[in-house]
């Protein structure tokens, strides 16, 4: 699978030209033991307004008649750490959201919330002119009210919007760094009477206590994690003379350790264009599966097998590939129970998923089960194709609460690769996409996010995703790995629960459960 040195996060990281500066320290995978206390300010309700347009503030609601785009800004500037809460009620589409680290309305960094783009929107505005910096996919809906939080705390800003009532703690929709200059201003866009804003509070936000991570957590591509007698086992694609893949150790997904080099090139074999290590544990063997370009410059699924997970793989006699007579990528294991099934991508037009039951035999054959390969995802939504193609490939599987939710890698690793993800009731499917993806999307200050696996906390409480991305913001390679938060919330609605990730992160986050 195609996918997407230290990373150079300090040049795309300017968020505010002039108005606001970014500052950013350097990344880093040592842990923070910085301790600082929470804050107890009580909230503030007792707010003025400068109100600009048809806007008006009357018993304790800021809203707007039609016929002028209108603002509200809190009349006192802002000089130190704030957190702004609100409900935010839309009634018509347009752009209405909650601006910061403004000089007014032309002069700012703002949120829109877009009703007829189902999404929220992070800009830019300088002298009037609008750069995006992030998109997010979101339910928006006219008449129902939202809570909003912005945070503004140690130079990193927050931007919480909570879509899902049932979602009791939820990520930021954005967070980044931001240098806010003294004396700056935060508001309103009311629109032309397009949303209106209550229960407005303003107190002193809590700090960030423990230690810490911040992305990226170690350089390489193609990521793939093993969890093992208490170890993490990250595998990676290298680029490295004939060295093609290579295992890292880690005990709290943060801190990572060299290993060996697992797999090596055969000049002999006429393979080339390695991609997508992925090692499962059976029967007491570890299997590696990869992807690699063969002499006719079709690709093949590979098997190589080892007594250990940290071992040189080796191609067992009695089998090399999953299939011989056609073209594809990836091969992720799956396993059910004592079922075990494998995905790939197949090119036809673009990229496809597919899925396939296997049996593995006593020699360490990959046996595929007659009749039971299936497509399963085929590229046919706005996110996943670009001016590189049609893709959806990814194929990696997890099974919560009687549901299997598949994790797709959308788009060209050279483009904006995101990460999105579908639901069956079945390994076989038919899956369905989550109306809302991309969930890992880019930013200004974070490309090609995908290719995610997963892995559960040191003691099995939260769960992350492991990712790569771009080493810089229009600089693909040397592609770093990252970790991200991810947790599954109530669905409103009903059915199978919904995925939310924490991220991409640039900023400082917890370090993972458990970890010592």
């Amino acid at each position: 699978m195609m996918k997407k040195a230290v990373l150079l996060f300090l040049s795309v990281l300017m968020l505010v030209s002039c108005l606001v500066g970014c500052t950013v320290p350097e990344s880093t995978t040592e842990a923070d033991t910085t301790e600082t206390p929470a804050a107890t300010d009580a909230p503030k309700s007792d707010l003025s307004f400068r109100l600009t347009g048809n806007a008006v503030y009357e018993n304790g609601v800021l809203s707007a008649k039609r016929g002028k785009t209108s603002y509200a800004f809190f009349s006192d500037p802002v000089d130190g750490d704030i957190s702004v809460s609100c409900n935010m009620k839309l009634n018509s589409t347009g752009l209405a959201g909650i601006l910061f680290c403004a000089k007014d309305e032309n002069n700012c960094i703002m949120l829109s919330v877009d009703y007829s783009g189902q999404a929220l929107v992070l800009q830019r505005v300088t002298d009037g002119i609008q750069e995006q910096l992030g998109r997010r996919p979101c339910l928006i809906q006219r008449g129902s009210e939202v809570p909003i939080r912005l945070e503004i705390c140690d130079g990193i800003f927050r931007l919480y919007y909570n879509e899902n009532p049932l979602d009791t703690d939820p990520y930021p929709k954005f967070e980044s760094y931001v240098t806010a200059p003294a004396g700056h201003l935060i508001g309103f866009r009311l629109g032309n009477g397009i949303a209106d804003y209550s229960d407005i509070t303003v107190s002193t936000p809590e700090k960030t206590e423990g230690k810490t991570y911040t992305n990226p957590v170690v350089q390489g591509a193609d990521p793939d994690v093993l969890y093992y007698n208490g170890v993490y086992y990250l595998y990676q694609r290298i680029a490295d003379g004939s060295n093609i893949f290579r295992v890292s150790t880690s005990t709290d997904l943060v801190n990572w350790k060299k290993g060996n080099i697992i797999y090596t090139h055969d000049k002999t074999s006429g393979r080339s264009a390695y991609m997508s290590p992925n090692v499962v544990h059976i029967n007491g063997k570890f299997y590696l599966t990869f992807a690699a370009k063969i002499a006719s410059g079709k690709h093949r699924i590979f098997i190589a097998v080892c007594d250990t997970p940290d071992g040189v793989f080796k191609h067992t006699d009695a089998q090399l590939m999953l299939h011989d007579d056609v073209s594809e990528i990836g091969g992720h294991i799956f396993m059910d129970g004592e079922d075990i099934y494998i995905t790939f991508a197949r090119f036809n037009d673009g990229n496809h998923l597919y899925i396939e039951k296997i049996n593995v035999t006593p020699d360490h054959r990959f046996v595929p089960v007659e009749g039971t390969l299936t497509l399963i995802s085929s590229p046919t939504e706005s996110y996943e194709i670009d001016e590189y193609g049609k893709i959806s490939e990814g194929g990696i599987i997890i099974k919560h609460e009687g549901y299997y939710y598949m994790f797709l890698a959308t788009g060209h690793y050279k483009g904006h690769y995101g990460g999105g993800y579908s639901v069956a009731t079945n390994p076989l499917g038919p899956y369905t996409k989550y109306e809302y993806n991309d969930i890992l999307t880019h930013t200004s200050y974070m490309d090609g996010c995908g290719d995610m696996a997963y892995a559960y906390s040191p003691d099995g409480s939260e769960l992350f995703f492991v990712y790569h991305c771009h080493a810089a913001v229009g600089t693909v390679e040397p592609r770093m790995t990252c970790i991200d938060r991810i947790k599954f919330v109530p669905n409103p609605d009903g059915g199978p629960d919904i995925l939310s990730v924490y991220g991409p992160t640039v900023t400082p986050q917890p370090i993972p459960s458990g970890s010592k």
